[in-house]
């Protein structure tokens, strides 16, 4: 499940999935900014049937605190 993640990272900013690493924040990924940010909180929402409330979509900061938000929803 944790490899869903990463391609949504991989459609949102056009990587290569084999390069995401769960360290890594807006500051290791060209194009996530403000704008990024909210095209990645779409294609989590949209990936994995879910909502994110605003404290969760704020809250996120690297690619781990995705997973850890979705662990928290029990859809990883």
């Amino acid at each position: 499940m944790d490899r869903k993640v990463e391609q949504v990272f991989a459609n949102v900013f056009q990587l290569k999935i084999e390069d995401i690493q769960d360290e890594f924040t807006p500051n290791d990924i060209h194009g996530w900014d403000s704008l990024g940010h909210l095209s990645l909180i779409s294609a989590i929402e949209q990936q994995f049937n879910t909502t994110l409330n605003m404290e969760d979509a704020i809250g996120i900061q690297s690619v781990k605190d995705v997973k850890r938000i979705l662990n928290g929803k029990g859809l990883l």
